[in-house]
């Protein structure tokens, strides 16, 4: 045996070293984790946390700013910042969740279809993403939910419908690959079901893949939501939703610019949050793959 293939080159040890540091967590990561946390922890217990009532109005502090008796400020209104900020996150939350659920779980599935099949299973898939990708998101949600009426349930819905064709383009291609492979051709020539080829064989070795972009659709599904509710297509007032504060605070911006600061920096800092969690998922998956 050549002595070369023992030794570890130069190159060889240099790729190794930079895939661990890649697979290690940083600085970035942990701060991302825990502000989403925070947030997440928030929105759960809102009803038990001494916060006010969201939707309760203060006449002797319109517009107010920070202080003891409201830490963020009220809004034009006199209803608490904080508190609107703490309920409204239960929206956003809800909203980029269940969206993303649905798309990965939708897309995922048909995804393995198109991957799987061949002829005009693959090709009504596909067409049927095709189609939904043409169509400007931002305009069909607002069609649809101007036709059904604005509510979390439709909002979630809507953009949910619309995450999925980016689930079945990023599945697809992996799959195709895998259907090639030794262990699912020999699946195949024992006479193992579709089904099962798909749950036992194809997802383990996608679901990596799937979980790392559905992190990533969880903050693009809060950004939507709170586009939608300051266009006043999300969960109609008096409930707190940010893209709803954001809006409302236009009215008094340049007299009171923290009503609507506050709401969109916590909208912002979740979206970023979420996008760098899914690059950290990202650099671990693709180091597991390099040192297989």
């Amino acid at each position: 045996m050549p002595v070369d293939t023992l030794v570890p080159t130069a190159e060889a040890t240099h790729r190794d070293k930079v895939t661990t540091r890649r697979a290690r967590p940083g600085a970035a990561t942990a701060a991302a984790s825990v502000v989403l946390g925070t947030i997440v922890l928030a929105a759960l217990l809102a009803p038990v946390l001494p916060l006010e009532n969201p939707e309760h109005t203060d006449v002797s502090a319109l517009s107010a700013g920070f202080g003891a008796e409201h830490p963020l400020g009220t809004d034009a209104l006199g209803r608490d910042t904080l508190a609107r900020i703490v309920y409204g996150a239960r929206v956003s939350l809800t909203v980029g969740l269940g969206a993303t659920a649905i798309g990965a779980v939708v897309g995922t599935l048909l995804g393995m279809i198109a991957g799987l099949s061949t002829g005009w299973a693959q090709a009504i898939v596909m067409r049927l993403a095709d189609v939904l990708l043409a169509f400007p998101a931002l305009v069909l949600a607002l069609a649809v939910i101007g036709a059904v009426g604005p509510s979390a349930t439709s909002v979630t819905l809507v953009v949910g419908v619309l995450f999925v064709p980016g689930f079945v383009r990023v599945v697809q291609a992996p799959v195709l690959s895998l259907a090639q492979r030794e262990f699912v051709l020999a699946c195949r020539a024992m006479g193992m079901s579709a089904t099962r080829l798909m749950l036992r064989e194809i997802l383990p070795n996608i679901i990596g893949l799937v979980v790392t972009y559905a992190v990533t659709m969880f903050g693009l599904g809060v950004m939507i939501e709170g586009g939608l509710g300051f266009l006043g297509m999300s969960v109609p007032p008096p409930a707190p939703t940010w893209g709803g504060m954001i809006s409302e605070g236009r009215q008094v911006l340049a007299e009171h610019p923290v009503v609507t600061l506050t709401p969109t920096a916590v909208l912002v800092l979740v979206v970023l949050c979420a996008n760098v969690l899914g690059d950290r998922l990202t650099a671990v998956f693709d180091s597991r793959g390099a040192m297989l």
